[in-house]
Order: C-alpha cells, then structure tokens, then sequence
C-alpha cells in the first residue's frame, strides 16, 4: 500500500488495483476563516490529476466536502462512498453536483472492491470530551482500510471523536480479520475555536490544557490500538483573513512537541504533509518528501472572508424574528427546553487588539437575544459577538452555523465558562 498525505485528512492509497482518495480539500475551507495547511496552494484540478478510483468523503464539514475541488472533477461516474446517513443532506449535495455512482455504506459493515477492504467506523459521541447532550449529530465518519494483496491494515480516523469504547471495536475487528494494524492517522489536536475566538479565557493556559488533554486521549487510543506506525493528521489548518493573528492561540502543537510527548511509545511516528508518500509495510523506509508551499502563508492576511462582500438589508430584524419563531418550535418539537441564554452582538466591522480582543466591544450596532422567559434559572449565558453581514448571511443559509463557530468567525464569553454542546448547537436552528 502507497499513502501520500497532502494536508488535514486528505489522502490518497494505493494498492496495486485501487486508487483511492479521501476527503480532499485545499485552500479556503467554506462559511469559515480557516485554510488547508501546510500545504496553502489550492490546485483546483488536483483530483483529476490524481485520477482516483473511488473518492471517500467521510462527512460534509466543507475541509472534507469540498465543492469547489468536486466541482472540477471530470469524471463524473467516479465511485463516491459515504456513510448511509439518515439525513441524505451529504447525498444530495454530491448529486448536485453531477456524481451519480454514489455508495452509502453502513456502519461496521466491511465492504470489498478488488484487493481493497473497508470498514465505516460511525461517530459514537457528539463532541470531543464525550461531554452529556442532548442534540446529538451523526456527522463524522472514520474509515479502516486493508490491503488483502501486501496485508497492510491502514485505520484513518479523520476528525472523528472516537470513544475508547469505540477503538476497542475497532480493536476487535482489527484482531479477528487482520491480526493488526500497521499504520493510523490520528490527529494529536483540537479543531474548536476554543480558546482562541473565547474573550474570557485566559489564551496562552487554556492552549496547554487542551492540548495537553488531546495528547492524553491520543495516547489512550494508540494504546488501545498499537499501530507499528502514527501519522499525526487532521484537524490542521490555519486562520486566514483579518482574524490571521488569532492563529497564535489555535490548540495545536508543533511536530517537535508532539515528538517529544509520543517518544515513549512503542510506535514510529511519520510526519507527512504537502504530497509526502510512503510505502507500506516497511512504510519508515519508504519515504518521499513532498513540496512546502506554507512560505507565502502572510499573504493569506490579505484575503476577505465572502461574507464581508454581502449587504445587509434593512429588514434585518424581522428576519431574526422570523429565524427565532424557527428555533423555539424546533426546540420544542425536539422535547429540548432552552436553560440557556444567548446574545447575539453585532458590529459593523470587528477588528482584533493587540490583546487578541475585539477592538471596542462595547460599540456594537445591533443586539439580538435568544431565551425562554418561563425559565428564570439559566444553566448558561453565552455572548456571541459578530459582524452584521456575517450575521445575515447566516439567517439567510449563506453560511453554515457549525462552520462559522468552528471557524474562527465568531466571538464568545460565557458564563459559566465551561463548553455545554447544546449551547452552541442550537444555533444551527437560527435561520430564516
């Protein structure tokens, strides 16, 4: 087996009958600030350079699903796979765009094509920490790949946040069909906005927790799993545009740190980016280094998000209105009652200090808020601070909610300051 990473979770393997890709993505990540990274260079035909067999697209988180690469792709017969999801959202957007041999693979179930086995692995918890919801979303998928010809057992958990629970599954099905697994991409970092876009947190501490805490939950898999070999991948980006500089307080750690806290394990570590390719199943030997394009990264400051492109109409508070009514009845329909509170402040163009803030807070333009009056105890307040157009074009389904807040492009405080995953979810039922 041939893998060649290019960045986050885009990969492509090679057996000696299958050309298969996975998730490909590069350049700008949509509804969000954030940019494939290291490799910066968005090659719009690079999928139909790499003339894949099968194009696997584990969930449609737009550094996964993206169009703009799908688009280009000239063959429109290509084998898609993606998980039978209930929701056929993903399905819908791939025919759109003209595939039409889509494969909806269920859970668990191992599929065969030619000298290449696959395993879907579900996503079994809705957020990283395994913290208590009750909107729970089935997104993310992880995939188990096995080479029958050269034996090689390739586990890609993308952003997947697997319970050990969940690796030990994966364990089992390794151990009764494979023996063991040779080779695992995990990556050894947080992909949130937290803590960077958190105005009342302290940056630089909260950074070291998070990513002291990802180490250890990495850790706990690898030791469940026991690959001969780690490539620490997914979740990589970099913020670009006017927010560029927040980057500095993103959770994630240099590959010298992530050397030195994993040193110990009975398990080589392979950094791959940028088009590096290995060959398995003495994959260490088997190295070629692919190209560095991140020297032009400090142009990526000059570029606008598209958002800030959009006028927004005068009827904007009747649009929230509209989008408000939306929310409670879906909430209500969903048996959730809202104990939370959220304010929504918008500025006309928010511009960060040097302290890493919003350039006076206190001069916001419009503030919109989202509670229940029947319930006077709140379990949280949660600020959310937010240019004007990027408010709109979020009502309007422009931009996705999940993204944007993952994204970069959104500003928080809360009381109390600790994550409560329906919080934040629920936003996504604020449209128009």
């Amino acid at each position: 087996m041939k893998i060649k990473h290019f960045n986050n979770s885009f990969f492509q393997l090679k057996t000696k009958k299958v050309n298969l890709v996975c998730d490909p993505w590069l350049g700008k990540m949509e509804s969000t600030a954030t940019w494939s990274f290291p490799n910066i260079t968005p090659n719009l035909n690079i999928i139909n350079k790499l003339n894949p067999d099968i194009i696997y697209i584990s969930h449609l988180h737009t550094d996964h699903y993206d169009e703009k690469l799908l688009k280009r792709v000239k063959n429109k017969k290509i084998k898609i796979i993606i998980k039978n999801f209930p929701d056929k959202k993903l399905k819908k957007l791939i025919e759109n765009l003209g595939f039409s041999n889509i494969l909806e693979l269920d859970a668990w179930k191992n599929y065969k094509f030619y000298d290449l086995e696959f395993t879907l692995i579900p996503m079994e918890a809705g957020n990283s920490g395994g913290l208590a919801q009750d909107l729970n979303y089935d997104l993310d998928t992880s995939m188990l790949f096995h080479d029958k010809i050269t034996n090689v057992t390739f586990y890609n958990n993308v952003d997947n946040p697997i319970l050990l629970s969940t690796a030990k599954k994966i364990k089992t099905i390794i151990k009764k069909k494979y023996k063991k697994l040779d080779i695992i991409a995990l990556g050894p970092r947080s992909a949130s906005a937290y803590p960077q876009c958190f105005i009342n947190s302290n940056k630089l501490t909260e950074k070291k927790k998070i990513i002291k805490k990802t180490f250890l939950k990495t850790k706990k898999i690898l030791d469940i799993l026991r690959p001969d070999y780690f490539i620490p991948a997914g979740g990589s980006y970099h913020i670009y545009g006017k927010y560029m500089k927040l980057q500095k307080h993103v959770a994630h750690p240099t590959n010298s740190e992530i050397a030195e806290y994993f040193k110990k394990l009975n398990t080589k570590i392979i950094f791959m980016d940028c088009g590096s390719e290995i060959k398995g199943p003495k994959f260490e030997n088997n190295f070629k280094k692919g190209f560095l394009t991140k020297k032009n990264l400090l142009k990526l400051k000059n570029y606008k998000y598209d958002y800030q492109n959009m006028k927004v109409p005068k009827n904007l508070d009747n649009l929230f209105l509209q989008a408000k009514k939306k929310y409670f009845l879906i909430l209500t329909k969903l048996k959730i009652q809202p104990k939370w509170k959220i304010k929504i402040f918008l500025y006309n163009d928010i511009k960060i200090n040097k302290n890493y803030s919003i350039n006076d807070i206190g001069k916001f333009e419009k503030l919109y808020e989202l509670h229940d009056e029947k319930i006077k105890k709140k379990s949280q307040i949660l600020n959310c601070y937010m240019d004007k157009n990027l408010f709109y074009s979020l009502l309007n389904r422009k931009y996705n909610w999940t993204m944007a807040y993952g994204g970069s492009l959104i500003f928080f405080s809360r009381t109390p300051n600790i994550h409560k995953p329906d919080v934040l979810n629920s936003l996504n039922f604020l449209q128009a």
